[in-house]
């Protein structure tokens, strides 16, 4: 692992198996990781003592972006955000918001090994415990259950890991391409054919500028439809009853 894509993708696959359980993430622990937690008992010394405090129940990730900060010939920084869908027993869930911060060192054989991590767990405002817990239909759990994710590298050069239904529509600019999420939205050096090209039939090219996940539309209107978000995207009148019947015939697919 010596390039830049390798340590950013690698430290993607660490918190991605940690937080959904599908491997130990321990493999790349350096022996004196310094592990900095959200909670007030995570703050780890050893690697077998962080792989213990570690443990959450957290079931599903999405809106994951990974980039690299500082690179040295022995060293890298890796940042990156994500959501985590933390799964109740009673059947209740909500989305927990992470910040992280990777500090690889390189060690003898040229293997990379991981010194120090912070995790921590952002609010906008203070969170109260009285705070309603979202409770998300199955379906809509499920659409983030074991999907195939796109790499996306935006303008900056960031990488952002993308289940198709994470992706609420794409507008285009120009020769490059705007992702609108549900928090987010950010620019991609890639033009609206390309990545018509790159996704699922759930997206619909229903103007030349924009392509719609038909699995987030929330209404159709005349020569227009209502995204979830709230955003209004217009339909060419010489297309609207095409769009209309893909539209009603093509969601959840």
């Amino acid at each position: 692992m010596t390039g830049q894509t390798d340590l950013v993708e690698l430290t993607r696959q660490i918190v991605h198996n940690h937080f959904t359980w599908t491997a130990d993430p321990a493999l790349y622990f350096d022996e004196n990781l310094m592990w900095i937690g959200p909670l007030d008992f995570q703050w780890g010394t050893t690697a077998p003592n962080t792989k213990e405090i570690t443990k959450l129940n957290l079931c599903q990730l999405k809106d994951e972006l990974y980039f690299i900060t500082e690179k040295g010939r022995n060293h890298q920084v890796i940042c990156g955000a994500f959501k985590a869908l933390h799964c109740h027993p009673e059947g209740s869930s909500v989305w927990l918001h992470f910040r992280l911060t990777f500090v690889w060192k390189k060690q003898k054989q040229a293997q990379w090994k991981i010194t120090h991590i912070h995790v921590s767990q952002s609010y906008d405002i203070p969170q109260r415990m009285t705070d309603p817990i979202e409770v998300l239909p199955n379906s809509l759990k499920e659409a983030y259950l074991d999907k195939p994710k796109s790499v996306l590298r935006d303008n900056q050069g960031r990488l952002h890991y993308l289940a198709e239904d994470e992706i609420l529509y794409i507008k285009a600019d120009n020769l490059t391409s705007i992702i609108i999420l549900e928090d987010e939205r950010f620019s991609v050096r890639e033009g609206i054919s390309h990545l018509e090209k790159r996704l699922s039939q759930k997206f619909l090219r229903i103007h030349r500028s924009y392509l719609v996940n038909r699995n987030h539309v929330r209404s159709l209107e005349r020569f227009r439809v209502q995204i979830r978000n709230g955003d209004w995207i217009p339909i060419p009148e010489r297309k609207y009853t095409d769009m209309k019947e893909a539209l009603n015939q093509g969601k959840d697919t």
